[in-house]
This record gives C-alpha cells, sequence and structure tokens, in this order.
C-alpha cells in the first residue's frame, strides 16, 4: 500500500473500505454495541471529549475523536472544531478533519474540497490530497463527486499517489457508471503501474459483472503487480465467467505471487469444478504454492484434501504450508482435526503464530471439548503473561465462541482493579476487554481511563472503548477470506514466511 503513517494504518482500519471480516461468530453472549443512550453520554463526556481536549496521548487523542463520529455526535462538533485549530499533532488533526465530515460538518468538507483543488489550501499543513480524497469517497454528494473526477482531468496535473487514492474514493462510492472511466485507466499503458493497479483494484470494490473484459484484458499484461490486481478484483466480483481466465492464467503464469492470487481468487468462485486445479497445485513441489493451496482448499469448502491437510499439520513435514494447513481446517470445520490441533497447542507454544492459527481453528471448528484445555491456558497466561497480543486475542475469541465470555470478561475486569499490575498484562487485559467485551465493560474501561496516571494505559483505556463501538461479531486480525484482497498479501507472508 503507499499510505504508511499511524493515521493511515489504524484510523483507516475503521474507513470501512470493506464489509466487515467475521470468522467466528460470537455465541450465546448477549448484546455487543446496543448501547444506552444514556451510557453513550457518559462515554462521551467522561472519556472522549476529556480525552480529546487534555490527553497527552496523541493517538488516545485521535482514538477519541474517531469514536466520537462513531457514535455520530452531533453535541461534540465545537468540541472537534476546537481540536483541528489548536491541536499540534497532525494525525490528531487528520482524524479529526476525518471525524467532522463523517459528521457532516460542512465547513470541513469545504475546506477538504478546497484541498483537493488547490495544494494551498488551509488544510494543506496537516492533510494532503490523496488522504482528503480518501475521505471525500465516505461524502456522497455531486460536489463531492466533482472533486475526485478532477483529478483524472488531462489538463491538471495529479501525481500517482493523487491518482490512486482518487481511484478508492471513487470506488467507495459502489456506483457502475464509473467503470468505463476507471477502466480505461486500468487499460491506458501510459499510465504508471501503480496507477493502473489500483484502477483494477477499484473495479474489484464496485463489484459489477461489466468490469470483468475489462479486467481479464489486463491478465496478459507483462507488469506481475497488474495481472495479480486484475486477479484479485475479479475474485471480488466473484463471477463463475471468471472462472477460465483464471485457470488459464493459473497453468500458464510463471510468477509466484500472481499464482498465489490465482488461487484464492479461483476458490471464491466456490465451483466444485475447480478443485481438480487446486489439486494440482497442492501437489506441486514449490512449499509457497502449497500453503495458499491449503488456504484456496479452506475457502471452497471442499474437504477431500483434508487427510493431506491433517498430515501436514500433525507431521509438520512441509514448514512453509504448515500454518496454512493449520488454518485451512479450521475453515473446513473439520471436527477430526481437534486433537492434532490440540497437540499444537501443547508442543509448539514456541511457536506462538502456529500456536495462535491453532486456537482460530479450534474456534471456528467450536468443539466444546476444548474449553476445559483452553480455560487452563488462559488461567496460566494471567500469572505469566507468556503470549504474544495476537496468541491472546485469539485465546479469548476462542474462549468466547465456546459460550465463557462472562466468566473471561470477569476475570479480565478484576485484574483491573489490582494496582500492583504490571503494566504490559494490564494493556493486553485492556486490549482483550474491549476485544470481545459487551455493555458490563464500559464501566471498567471508564474508571481505568479516569484512574490511570500511565499515558499509555490510558490509550489502550480509550482503545479498547472504540473496539465495543466497532462489531457485533468479532473481526480475527489475522482474517483469511477477505473482501479487501489486497490485504491477502500480508497473508501470504504471514502464512508462508513466518519461520
Amino acid at each position: 500500500m503507499i499510505w504508511q503513517s499511524w493515521w493511515e494504518q489504524n484510523c483507516l482500519h475503521y474507513l470501512k473500505w470493506r464489509e466487515p471480516i467475521s470468522w467466528v461468530t460470537v455465541k450465546n453472549t448477549g448484546e455487543t454495541i446496543s448501547v444506552a443512550s444514556e451510557v453513550q453520554k457518559k462515554m462521551i463526556q467522561e472519556v472522549f471529549i476529556p480525552c480529546l481536549k487534555e490527553d497527552k496521548n496523541a493517538i488516545a487523542r485521535a482514538s477519541a475523536a474517531l469514536a466520537l463520529a462513531k457514535m455520530e455526535d452531533q453535541s461534540s462538533l465545537a468540541t472537534l472544531k476546537e481540536a483541528l485549530n489548536q491541536d499540534k499533532d497532525f494525525d490528531v488533526k487528520r482524524t479529526v478533519a476525518f471525524s467532522l465530515a463523517m459528521l457532516q460538518d460542512k465547513d470541513t468538507i469545504n475546506e477538504i474540497i478546497e484541498l483537493t483543488n488547490n495544494n494551498q489550501a488551509k488544510f494543506s499543513k496537516f492533510l494532503d490530497r490523496p488522504t482528503a480524497l480518501l475521505i471525500l469517497g465516505y461524502i456522497k454528494n455531486p460536489a463531492v463527486l466533482e472533486s475526485i473526477n478532477g483529478v483524472f482531468d488531462p489538463k491538471k496535473k495529479s501525481d500517482t499517489e493523487t491518482q490512486c487514492a482518487a481511484l478508492l474514493a471513487l470506488a467507495n462510492f459502489k456506483d457502475k457508471s464509473y467503470i468505463p472511466l476507471i477502466s480505461n485507466i486500468l487499460n491506458d499503458k501510459s499510465k504508471d503501474a501503480n496507477i493502473r493497479v489500483y484502477a483494477a483494484l477499484a473495479l474489484g470494490f464496485i463489484k459489477d459483472p461489466s468490469a470483468l473484459p475489462e479486467l481479464k484484458k489486463a491478465l496478459d499484461e507483462k507488469d506481475n503487480s497488474i495481472r495479480s490486481s486484475a486477479v484479485m478484483a475479479l475474485g471480488m466480483i466473484k463471477s463463475p465467467d471468471s472462472k477460465n481466465d483464471l485457470i488459464n492464467l493459473l497453468n500458464k503464469d510463471k510468477n509466484a505471487e500472481v499464482k498465489a492470487y490465482t488461487l484464492l481468487s479461483l476458490a471464491q468462485l466456490r465451483d466444485a469444478s475447480t478443485y481438480p486445479t487446486l489439486s494440482k497445485i497442492s501437489a506441486s513441489k514449490d512449499y509457497f504454492l502449497q500453503g495458499v493451496s491449503a488456504i484456496s482448499w479452506g475457502i471452497t469448502g471442499n474437504e477431500k484434501i483434508l487427510p493431506e491437510l491433517r498430515e501436514l499439520v500433525e507431521k509438520k513435514k512441509r514448514p512453509m504450508a504448515y500454518n496454512a494447513a493449520i488454518v485451512a481446517v479450521g475453515l473446513l470445520n473439520d471436527k477430526k482435526s481437534v486433537p492434532i490441533l490440540m497437540k499444537v497447542l501443547e508442543k509448539d507454544k514456541a511457536d506462538q503464530i502456529a500456536w495462535a492459527y491453532a486456537v482460530q481453528s479450534l474456534a471456528m471448528i467450536g468443539d466444546n471439548q476444548i474449553t476445559p484445555a483452553l480455560e487452563k491456558i488462559f488461567e496460566e497466561d494471567q500469572k505469566k503473561c507468556s503470549l504474544t497480543t495476537e496468541a491472546y486475542n485469539n485465546l479469548l475469541v476462542a474462549l468466547t465462541v465456546l459460550g465463557k465470555r462472562k466468566e473471561v470478561l470477569s476475570v479480565l475486569t478484576k485484574q483491573l482493579e489490582d494496582k500492583n499490575l504490571a503494566n504490559d498484562i494490564k494493556l493486553n487485559t485492556l486490549h482483550g476487554i474491549g476485544y470481545i467485551g459487551d455493555k458490563s465493560s464500559i464501566e471498567p474501561l471508564i474508571n481505568a481511563y479516569k484512574q490511570e496516571k500511565d499515558n499509555w494505559v490510558r490509550m489502550y483505556a480509550v482503545q479498547s472503548l472504540l473496539l465495543l463501538l466497532e462489531k457485533e461479531t468479532i473481526n480475527c486480525y489475522c482474517c483469511v477470506i477477505a473482501n479487501y484482497n489486497f490485504s491477502i498479501n500480508r497473508l501470504i507472508l504471514d502464512y508462508m514466511f513466518a519461520k
């Protein structure tokens, strides 16, 4: 991706470029984000407003601004405008500008529009054109569209990053009338390859089959990244008409990354006739593609490969495919893999990547016989704090799925009452409460923010409250089936090269 600051990595997570990705649905847990108005008011008045005004941690202030937008709190407009004018941190100012735009503040929207047309605009001190365009992608009115379209006016000069952002902004409108414009950009060989990559992704975001002919043309491009993005877009559209094109590309393309994306996109068609092609790749000597193939089998839901996947996990014969096979048996809901996955938990705790995936798969399978073992691990970790954040999160989610949410939240909440609790444990505890919490979690998080003196602990309390506003189902950070397929690149690297 081309945006790398804290704001782009964290704030954009909440902009909903993709639909929520749920690897498990929380069971037997009651309400999550159905928060009564008086409780919302308490969160706003006792945490988010004071935090935005006074907190020394910039990430906490930005998170508070984001929460106010999430809660659609019009009463906070004056405070947000004050922060926009007075806060000295550019990431905070950007987040506040986004929050004001989401709250439909006309002055802010007009300033952002002005910035897209004039690099010397008022907001240019802290907001660049690409970020301004990304924000405009969520404000649907004619003036906004005119500004986004203006980026592609041949009479105006726009750099690569700006054009990429404009393409994603257009895509976020999900309007198929823009397909001809975006298609022309995709197949304009005079354009920078990065722009053409985002044009392909934009067509995928729109998810309309009328984009298929232009995407198929891009499969013959020499640039690997353009072919990869076209393949990802076909996977997002999920049209049966792309099956033969994907199979042909998989058979003839020599680039491993292109093949990997093709496997994942082909799997998303969930077409039984593609199984022989997937089997052929799973039997290849390329361990990288073996791993991606395992994930693909899991996505398709086909159980024919389960014996091979179980063997991969049990014997750990192919290290690069090991993690992928662990996830795949969970995706296939294979109860026969439960004893094998439990052995991973017992023997592979030093390898916390594999360990985290094993917990994730056990949760997806949802077999209650594993509950006592996971409870024991949870109890032990409260004393040792030996798990990574990712492994710990997956453990909490697994116990939640298995109906132990109240018990886990009770333990975590009691931990916060311990004044001698080490900060590293406290941070994990706060994040865990936000990750699996319900309405009962709000008060302890508010108290943690108000009582804590450590800036980072306070920041975690704010972000945990923000997490509570995010979901009705739990979205795993190490998701497998991504609607926003560009993130699959990190997935592949994570699965295959963890060793």
